[in-house]
């Protein structure tokens, strides 16, 4: 967010920021207000609820912060008693619990609205937040609806969507910066690196005719210094 909110200053010393307008990034850092862009403009998304809305019956629920990455603060609530105890309306969402498998699609957009390339990660494994294990995804009915979302926001820059398919893909968050997994992106032919700085010296980007198919695992490793 503060590079965005600085973007005069970058431009002025001629640094070029591959970030979307500052009310843009502030409604994709609200998930609030990133779930209700989804719904005002049909673009399958899940349902939120008020407190008066619960009852017995619609348990379990979902309950996210308005604010934040990695999945830091949200939780499962399986009953009413759980609902009370963490759920607060200033800081947090109620959502609909959406059950299937998880896509994460990371996109540049050199032009405002206009996606240069995109490609999906299917997260098969994630650990606080972030993909370990995930492979390469492609469908034309999911990057058909994330072309709409960045047409219709105008988005320019690098971002990763992320939605879950249950009946249909059903969006909840647009994350306007490079994610965790995207190496995995990168990995199967799109530079993204590359084409933001193609673009910032005016040169044609040069896209690959088709992208690899691949698998990705995280692991750690471990490192020794004498001390």
């Amino acid at each position: 967010m503060t590079i965005s909110e600085n973007r005069e200053f970058f431009e002025n010393i001629k640094v070029k920021i591959a970030l979307p307008s500052k009310k843009i990034v502030r409604l994709c850092l609200n998930k609030e207000k990133t779930l209700k862009f989804f719904l005002d403009n049909n673009i399958p998304t899940c349902r939120t609820y008020k407190s008066g809305d619960i009852n017995k019956n619609i348990f379990p629920l979902f309950l996210k912060p308005k604010s934040g990455d990695s999945s830091r603060g949200a939780m499962i609530l399986n009953n009413v008693d759980e609902l009370k105890k963490f759920y607060n309306s200033k800081e947090y969402i109620l959502c609909e619990l959406l059950k299937g498998e998880e896509f994460t699609i990371d996109i540049y957009c050199q032009k405002p609205g206009k996606v240069t390339c995109l490609l999906a990660r299917k997260r098969l494994e994630i650990v606080d937040g972030m993909a370990t294990r995930a492979k390469t995804y492609k469908n034309k009915k999911l990057f058909n609806y994330c072309r709409k979302i960045m047409s219709i926001l105008k988005y320019e820059g690098v971002c990763c969507v992320q939605c879950i398919y249950d009946k249909d893909y059903r969006f909840f968050e647009i994350n306007p910066r490079v994610g965790g997994s995207s190496n995995l992106t990168f990995e199967a032919g799109y530079n993204f690196p590359l084409y933001i700085l193609d673009d910032f010296y005016g040169n044609k980007i040069k896209l690959p005719s088709k992208t690899k198919n691949l698998y990705m695992v995280k692991y750690y490793k471990n490192a020794y210094w004498e001390i």
